[in-house]
């Protein structure tokens, strides 16, 4: 099953701009960036406060659309923490896996018996946990449905050579999730390697949203094409700008009584085109979120913020 009607968020209780993050993330903004692109004139002072309203009304929005929305709170000193989907992701049959992060300030994130005892709390079943934190050690990292975006049903993993996303690891999860590794290589504006993959793509049941022009490799190119057809899946390409606008970064969700829903920032549903969003209507009620704090600061969007449980 590709979508479910659950998701674990994190309430942003540490949030700020990271400058560790920020030497391999190229959509981090400074917060006089973010001021000059937005026209406002916020302080430092401010932006937990905004965090937590952004975070607040995107729960709301979901939960508005029947989507069951469990959250944890952050440890102390952690600024991404609103972005769990990182240290951590859930598989049938009750398999929880836990990721090796690249930024030392991000390894504090990971609370897994607190999400155990959350899991627990809403029944989930008896849970098989998988570690490959340790990989830390040999500097090899994979940073959950980050690394990686997932086609559950036909069971197939993509994911982008980056500073967070070893090649070695990636094909070693597949092997024990028994997904069909795709692997390719994406490029920012500067010709630096992105830093996820689920910036360059997103998979939806029926649809996938990519950023051919990040794939520079004509090959590489019809790899992900070629796989995503195969699995049916109605391709809607997006630009480098919209890909900077977060238009890959989106979930597919379901509500409790089963109408599919496709959740994203408000930046990218202002950057799809009419046409482009009706397309992606086909496939689900859109439900934007207005996060450009998180964001801006953060450097990741919607899809980020929600970690799915299966």
């Amino acid at each position: 099953m590709q979508t479910t009607d659950t998701v674990i968020m994190v309430r942003p209780n540490s949030f700020k701009y990271n400058k560790e993050t920020a030497k391999t993330n190229g959509f981090m903004k400074t917060l006089d960036h973010l001021n000059k692109e937005l026209g406002t004139n916020y302080l430092e002072s401010d932006v937990w406060y905004l965090a937590m309203k952004e975070f607040y009304l995107m729960t709301l929005a979901l939960r508005n659309n029947a989507i069951f929305v469990a959250e944890l709170c952050s440890p102390s000193e952690t600024p991404d923490a609103v972005f769990p989907n990182n240290w951590f992701s859930l598989h049938t049959p009750a398999t929880l896996v836990i990721y090796p992060m690249e930024a030392v300030s991000r390894r504090r994130e990971r609370q897994v018996e607190k999400l155990l005892e959350c899991l627990r709390a809403f029944h989930h079943p008896g849970t098989r946990v998988i570690t490959l934190a340790y990989e830390e050690k040999s500097e090899r990292f994979l940073e959950g449905t980050g690394s990686m975006v997932l086609d559950r049903t036909a069971k197939v993993a993509y994911a982008i050579e980056s500073p967070r996303t070893h090649r070695g690891l990636f094909e070693k999860w597949c092997g024990l999730m028994e997904h069909e590794p795709i692997f390719f290589h994406a490029f920012d504006k500067e010709n630096k390697p992105l830093y996820h993959t689920n910036v360059v793509m997103g998979i939806g049941d029926r649809f996938a949203v990519v950023c051919y022009d990040a794939i520079h490799a004509r090959g590489e190119q019809l790899l992900v094409e070629r796989r995503l057809r195969d699995a049916d899946k109605a391709i809607i390409p997006i630009s480098m700008n919209q890909m900077y606008a977060f238009c890959g970064n989106l979930l597919q969700v379901r509500s409790t009584e089963g109408r599919s829903h496709i959740v994203l920032s408000s930046t990218a549903f202002n950057a799809f085109d009419t046409a482009e969003k009706n397309e992606l209507s086909l496939y689900g009620n859109l439900v934007p979120v207005n996060i450009p704090i998180i964001e801006g600061l953060g450097g990741g969007s919607a899809r980020c913020m929600m970690a799915e449980v299966f």
